[in-house]
């Protein structure tokens, strides 16, 4: 009931491949693109299959049948670091596109490209968009997972939740769907979530989070979930993944093979699926975990809230996460991808030879933020508010731990380098808290490019602030 994530670009960039001249332009409404038609194109609507669909950029392709072949219906419509959504927001029957962009939803009526229809402001960056019919009469709403929280809006009119339930882990993909068909005497939809391979689909809410299955179905390196409405009539939405650009759906809340296959799409695409029941939310290319904590006395600093802005931080379209290329989630697991410590003065000298008192620190796969420079910032940011300091400050620490090294000022009056050690000096650049897209074609060619020249190890070495 979400769309699905997959990023998968290929060596031409990040850069060209998201910043071309569509996304320099940053449409801030939908620009049509060619509309054809083969043979009948009529809506694919609630009663029939889902079908699918992708997004190459921000031009979006749908078929309307669980086949191989050329799109039958193509237009553009928004960023390319958009989360591309699919929805019957309006209630007549037929699935339309919609956008989150850090905690916006930008939702259309029609299938095609053109202007925005409606505005949502629901939920915040670091929040994933879940869209399911969860009150059962007839039109799709939005829904936020948040650290293993579910927040509902059930009218499309944003603003505080109408309804939160706990249900899976911060580090879990959310899905939704019918997932009982009428058993319950509804048709509302419901939670689940994917975790690594395994599907917890809930199918009896509860208040203690609900009840259910739980099977392992595309347990392969790189399968890419998508959930929807495989066959004709009546019945409940079903799971499958997108595994070398094959389509494997499984009719069946169980393990064991495909039912139906088909290829469609290629690397790079977004894969989603529309129509009979909306896409489901699924893996970016990259999936990192980070444990939080506290080293040495940091007083009244609350840990929880420095939980809360690096997730925001990092999960931002605007920073690390390239858009929709790379997740970052709070893990509890004692072996994280990397920690991140609010950590005292002393911790930070502690940390190694390179690291001192007086600033932030990462040594290997530990990221320290000094507890001084989290309540204090520094004088080079002081024309900045302290919250915008402290978001620089992660994005700096953790791109040393991406594999960034420091950069100098590119001129006088230019945007600072988010790598820039603009915690002590300027050196006449501009202060600036997100990364250059110079600096995220380097991430995205370490991380995400699939013929990068070298494999990564993150985490080497040490770098002082």
């Amino acid at each position: 009931m979400t769309p699905g994530t997959h990023r998968r670009l290929s060596r031409q960039g990040w850069l060209r491949g998201r910043w071309g001249l569509a996304g320099l332009l940053a449409f801030a409404v939908a620009t049509p693109l060619a509309v054809w038609q083969l043979g009948s194109a009529a809506a694919n609507t609630a009663g029939q299959p889902s079908a699918p669909a992708l997004v190459r950029g921000n031009d979006w392709y749908l078929r309307q049948s669980l086949t191989a072949g050329s799109p039958e219906v193509s237009f553009r419509f928004g960023r390319p670091t958009d989360q591309p959504l699919f929805g019957d927001w309006d209630g007549d029957g037929q699935a339309t596109p919609g956008l989150f962009r850090n905690g916006q939803w930008l939702l259309r009526d029609k299938l095609w490209g053109g202007s925005v229809d409606r505005t949502i402001q629901f939920g915040r960056p670091g929040d994933l968009p879940v869209v399911g019919d969860w009150d059962g009469d007839g039109d799709d709403d939005i829904a936020l997972f948040r650290a293993g929280i579910w927040l509902f809006d059930l009218g499309l009119t944003g603003g505080d939740s109408e309804r939160t339930q706990r249900f899976g882990k911060p580090s879990d993909n959310p899905v939704a769907g019918d997932w009982n068909g009428t058993a319950d005497g509804s048709v509302a939809d419901l939670p689940g979530v994917r975790r690594g391979g395994t599907w917890y689909l809930q199918t009896e809410p509860t208040a203690d989070g609900g009840r259910g299955i739980a099977f392992s179905y595309g347990t392969q390196a790189g399968d890419v979930p998508v959930v929807g409405r495989w066959q004709d009539g009546p019945g409940i939405d079903q799971v499958g993944v997108v595994r070398d650009l094959e389509w494997q759906l499984r009719y069946s809340h169980s393990s064991g093979a495909a039912d139906a296959w088909f290829s469609y799409g290629q690397a790079g695409d977004y894969f989603l699926t529309w129509g009979g029941s909306p896409g489901s939310m699924a893996q970016p290319v990259k999936h990192y975990r980070y444990r939080v904590g506290i080293k040495g006395d940091v007083g009244v600093a609350s840990l929880e809230h420095f939980a809360d802005v690096a997730r925001e931080t990092l999960n931002d379209q605007r920073g690390w996460s390239l858009g929709r290329s790379i997740r970052f989630s709070r893990t509890t697991s004692t072996t994280p991808d990397f920690n991140l410590w609010l950590a005292s003065p002393e911790e930070v000298a502690a940390a190694d030879p390179i690291c001192d008192k007086e600033w932030s620190c990462r040594v290997g796969n530990n990221v320290y933020v000094n507890v001084d420079r989290w309540n204090h910032g520094t004088t080079a940011w002081s024309s900045k508010p302290l919250a915008e300091y402290r978001q620089y400050i992660f994005n700096h620490e953790v791109g040393h731990w991406l594999g960034l090294g420091h950069s100098t000022c590119p001129g006088t009056g230019a945007a600072a380098p988010v790598m820039m050690q603009q915690s002590i000096a300027l050196n006449g650049c501009v202060v600036n808290l997100w990364p250059l897209p110079s600096e995220k074609q380097l991430v995205y060619d370490k991380h995400v490019g699939t013929q990068s020249t070298a494999a990564l190890v993150p985490g080497q070495g040490a770098d002082a602030e």
